[in-house]
């Protein structure tokens, strides 16, 4: 009987399955080398996967449909060095968290800056303060804001935040030291990995109880580095 790890991660209204071999192992818990060494460019690719699976468990667990991803731009005369940017968002965040609790809300925000492909600007995912409030911390430049759906899955979301700050991450010199800031009083999501005894799994995977699949989410394909299959897919709760 062979055996493969399913892990299961709850974040919201969404719940992501993904199932894998072991590194080491293949069926019937044989050792298997891997098929080749990985390359840099593969080490890359792993890691940035990883950064959005992160992002977006994240993004998944705290927000949701009228919340807003909103994209923080400068006025020409106004643009400044990365260090004066850091300056400049901290005070936006705490003028934002002042409103928020003034109104009788939470703020809840994911912060990204970006300065490298193009003229500098941020990107906050954020939640317990109006588009108005928001223009009202930012007297830099423009408030561009995109409201989030209803889906409660906004993979899209955060593989498009993990591509427009990669080179800037990638710079050193960034004055953040992380790829994302975000408030401490996000939730996070719930993971659990499993060992499963079974020569393979279903094709077509079958939702949970009160859950439908979405179908369009079933993906398959062989890990980059360890040179394993895999299989994932989400499915949303019924409202």
């Amino acid at each position: 009987m062979g055996e493969y790890i399913r892990r299961t991660v709850r974040c919201g209204k969404v719940i992501e399955i993904e199932k894998y071999y072991a590194p080491a192992y293949g069926r019937h818990g044989r050792r298997r080398a891997p098929k080749t060494a990985p390359t840099p460019e593969d080490v890359a690719r792993v890691n940035e996967k990883n950064a959005v699976n992160r992002l977006r468990w994240l993004i998944n667990a705290n927000f949701g449909a009228g919340d807003l991803h909103a994209v923080l731009t400068y006025r020409r005369e106004d643009r400044p060095d990365e260090q004066t940017a850091r300056v400049r968002i901290q005070k936006c965040l705490r003028l934002l968290r002042k409103t928020a609790k003034a109104s009788g809300t939470i703020l809840k925000y994911i912060h990204a800056a970006e300065y490298k492909r193009r003229a500098i600007h941020h990107h906050m995912i954020v939640s317990g303060v109006t588009l108005a409030q928001l223009q009202a911390a930012w007297p830099w430049g423009r408030v561009h804001v995109t409201p989030l759906d209803a889906s409660g899955e906004y993979g899209t979301l955060a593989a498009y935040l993990v591509k427009e700050t990669r080179c800037t991450f990638a710079d050193g010199t960034a004055p953040f030291a992380k790829r994302w800031c975000a408030s401490r009083n996000l939730v996070q999501p719930e993971i659990r990995y499993e060992v499963v005894h079974a020569e393979s799994w279903r094709k077509l995977p079958r939702a949970l109880k009160g859950f439908i699949l979405v179908p369009d989410s079933v993906e398959v394909g062989v890990h980059e580095v360890t040179g394993q299959p895999w299989q994932r897919y989400w499915m949303r709760r019924i409202e």
